[in-house]
């Protein structure tokens, strides 16, 4: 806290990624942000490290599908950027709309490439969902 205000650290690199998450998806921003709660579902995959490359470690079989990435950058540090990405793009004002999150974290199938996979839905009052 500096003089009564909470301040955050941005490095960097985070900037650079929500920049470049901006520039990409801004061609399929719709031509209004959306004003109204939104939910956001994302699968962040990951280039896989040299170690996941080979077909086993230590005789035990390495999957050539998807794999959860439980590795730095951390799932919740993706998908902040994501959205911060997302709201410089235009898909919406602010990313406190963001009502509904759900994400997943992978390192990508053996050869493949990284991606993030993306669904964006605005919410309507009458999609509340409460847990019971």
């Amino acid at each position: 806290m500096r003089g009564g205000r909470v301040v955050t650290y941005q490095d960097s690199t985070t900037k650079a990624y929500e920049r470049a998450i901006a520039v990409y998806v801004r061609q399929y921003a719709p031509k209004r942000p959306i004003s109204g709660p939104v939910s956001i579902r994302a699968c962040f995959v990951h280039s896989r490290p040299k170690r996941l490359m080979q077909k086993t470690i230590k005789g035990e079989p390495v999957p050539p599908g998807l794999m959860y990435k439980q590795t730095a950058p951390d799932l919740d540090n993706c998908f902040k950027a994501l959205a911060d990405g997302l709201q410089n793009a235009g898909f919406f004002n602010n990313d406190a709309q963001v009502c509904a999150i759900c994400a997943f974290d992978y390192y990508a199938e053996r050869d493949a490439e990284a991606r993030i996979v993306v669904a964006i839905s605005e919410l309507g009052p009458g999609a509340v969902q409460q847990l019971t």
